[in-house]
């Protein structure tokens, strides 16, 4: 089989790439056997100073900084050796590195430290402002209780909302709420059976009876039996709302007269003239206006007549409805036969 060869210039970047792993695992290698050699003699210099030898821990240091430095530029040479000659290189074991010498736990373990801090800081942040803010509630009150007089106030004349007070007092309150509450669904119950008992009776009276207690009670109302004024021409309409319209016993609004008032009554510009009896061009609203408009009332646009071309032609009419779809020959029945009609095209 044919294999298509790689360009030269990928065999080369391999290359590059393959020598690179190659010499960064040998410095780690190194690296470890320095450790290791380091670890060996401090474990000789713990042994000769416990057997009494100083002269020699002196002369020590400086054997060990000769040792290492021939290792090392031993190394140094049979890499340069290799790397000169050309030969085969020799696959170095992959070298295993304790977790707390690695250097992405050791960033991991700034980061987490360093956002611990951050939410220290954010959380004394939060409280500060909560202390100015009750700081500046304070002064608010003061400031609107008092009228901008001076007071020393402070956190101990705000009232108490602890839980561990006088159980007895708390009680007492408890019990004088309890009362109210049952006295309101009392006379709550009551009035619902006042209705009721009223509603029944009112369904037993006739019509004449029911008239006159109607009457009885509009003449209790304010301004019963005056006359509303007339709706002037193109007048506008207001309404008087759907809040505040509860009434009394009496049939008059709980809020007081404001709400009896003639809400129909002419305001603003149609307060003044009629415009009935102004030109017809002007008989339009908002005349002379932006927002003028032509349209007057429903009764001048009416367009609903009698006299359409549609109803007066009754030919034309019934000529089109016979062509319509579930009209057309519906009133026309044929006379049943006794032979059987064949169908059409045979």
């Amino acid at each position: 089989a044919v294999t298509a060869a790689s360009p030269p210039g990928e065999e080369e970047e391999e290359g590059e790439e393959d020598d690179d792993a190659i010499e960064l695992r040998r410095q780690r290698l190194l690296e470890v056997r320095r450790r290791r050699r380091e670890e060996e003699q401090r474990q000789e210099e713990l042994a000769r100073a416990d057997g009494g030898d100083g002269d020699d821990d002196d002369d020590d240091p400086a054997e060990d900084v000769d040792e290492e430095g021939s290792g090392s530029s031993e190394y140094e040479t049979d890499s340069e050796e290799e790397t000169e000659t050309g030969g085969v290189r020799v696959m170095l074991k992959p070298v295993f590195i304790a977790g707390t010498e690695r250097e992405t736990i050791k960033e991991r373990e700034q980061q987490e430290l360093e956002e611990e801090k951050m939410k220290s800081q954010r959380a004394e942040r939060m409280q500060e402002r909560q202390v100015e803010s009750r700081q500046m509630l304070v002064e608010i009150v003061r400031e609107n209780e008092l009228g901008g007089q001076e007071r020393s106030l402070e956190f101990t004349d705000m009232p108490d909302d602890e839980d561990e007070t006088d159980e007895l007092e708390q009680f007492d309150a408890w019990k004088l709420r309890e009362l109210r509450r049952l006295k309101r669904e009392g006379d709550e119950r009551k009035q619902a059976e006042r209705e009721a008992a009223e509603l029944e009776r009112r369904r037993n009276l006739t019509d004449d009876q029911r008239r006159r207690e109607d009457e009885e009670f509009n003449k209790k109302r304010i301004g019963y039996g005056a006359e509303k004024e007339k709706w002037k021409f193109l007048q506008k309409y207001y309404h008087k709302g759907a809040y505040f319209q509860d009434e009394d016993e009496t049939g008059n609004a709980k809020i007081g007269p404001v709400m009896a008032q003639d809400f129909g009554a002419a305001t603003g510009k149609d307060n003044i003239g009629d415009k009935a009896a102004m030109p017809k061009v002007m008989q339009v609203k908002n005349f002379g206006m932006r927002s003028q408009v032509k349209w007057t009332h429903l009764t001048a646009e009416d367009t609903t007549t009698k006299d359409a071309l549609w109803a007066a032609d009754g030919q034309l009419r019934g000529k089109y409805q016979g062509r319509m779809a579930g009209v057309k020959a519906a009133n026309d029945f044929v006379r049943p036969s006794a032979k059987r009609r064949k169908p059409a095209g045979l």
